[in-house]
């Protein structure tokens, strides 16, 4: 298993996907891995790299940085800087103090990168033990989406077509997990680039993946006549000036059904919604609350609970 922040990632992927570490490394879990490259690496690319205090120069370390093709293959590799009429990657136009041809070069380490997992994922051995990549993002962060191209600087934005996206403050949200990877295995934390790794719902995170192969989970099939399930047809959100209706279904026969409702915000409070059956395995009830933050829950002995959080806008007159 790797555990990387920012550009390790893309050193320990590197090593997954084009050198056969697959076949060696379980997981990859990364903190903020521009795999798609960062604006950040543009701007000091291109402006340069200085430290400040007021009008004092504490470190230029502009030189030193453009000497570097690793910082050439941070650059975004998606479009990003506009040419005067549509977004282009950086490799594909003249950008002050930017080597056109190290740009390329860097864009052809991700290219390797994409044609390796792609070749990668049609073996039977990759699909069934090769590594996860498992991606910590930061959001919440003003974050550089995009640039222009100004007098013989680049201006970077946080806003891209009109959107901000936010991220970690160096690497947008959309940067941070790989191409071919659903966003739905994605974990989000707000955090910023440098904290990510260190705030405690991550490394909960990372303490939850390194104990993963402790647990033989094919233990813990449901079995047939097991615990049965519930589904809850709740809004997400109402105006409380009237009741909202809900209903409960359970996936076996069951006597009785009861539900619990906390509110999440102001003073703890506890509500328990009478429940009608309505048809086999159905039942409907309504809710009348103040405004406020919800969960109502509901868990019938030998059925796995269900909860759902809702919104209640306005107040009930009388609640």
């Amino acid at each position: 298993m790797f555990v990387a922040h920012s550009m390790g990632g893309l050193v320990a992927r590197y090593y997954v996907e084009c050198m056969e570490g697959w076949k060696l490394t379980r997981s990859l879990v990364t903190f903020g891995t521009p795999f798609r490259g960062s604006g950040n690496a543009l701007g000091f690319l291109a402006n340069g790299f200085v430290w400040k205090s007021g009008p004092f120069s504490l470190f230029d370390g502009t030189e030193a940085l453009r000497s570097f093709d690793s910082v050439y293959q941070l650059l975004p590799i998606y479009p990003f800087v506009n040419d005067g009429s549509k977004l282009v990657r950086p490799a594909e136009i003249d950008i002050p103090n930017l080597d056109r041809e190290r740009a390329s070069a860097a864009l052809g380490f991700h290219d390797e990168m994409t044609k390796a997992y792609e070749l990668n994922r049609e073996l039977d051995a990759y699909r069934s033990a090769g590594t996860k990549i498992r991606a910590v993002v930061g959001v919440d962060q003003p974050t550089a989406q995009s640039a222009t191209i100004t007098a013989d600087m680049v201006e970077t934005s946080t806003m891209y077509e009109g959107e901000e996206i936010s991220g970690d403050g160096t690497v947008p949200r959309v940067s941070a997990f790989p191409i071919g990877y659903q966003e739905s295995g994605v974990t989000y934390i707000s955090a910023t680039h440098s904290a990510l790794q260190s705030v405690a719902n991550a490394l909960e995170h990372l303490r939850g993946v390194l104990t993963a192969t402790q647990i033989d989970f094919d233990k813990f099939r449901a079995d047939p006549i097991g615990p049965g399930s519930i589904s809850l047809d709740l809004p997400d959100a109402f105006d409380g000036t009237a009741p909202a209706a809900f209903r409960l279904r359970t996936s076996a026969n069951v006597q009785a059904v009861s539900g619990l409702v906390e509110r999440l915000d102001g003073t703890p409070r506890q509500w328990r919604p009478t429940l009608m059956r309505v048809g086999p395995n159905e039942y409907a009830g309504e809710l009348a609350l103040p405004a406020g933050l919800y969960r109502f829950s509901a868990s019938p002995t030998n059925f796995r609970p269900a909860s759902d959080i809702f919104l209640v806008a306005g107040a009930y007159a009388n609640s």
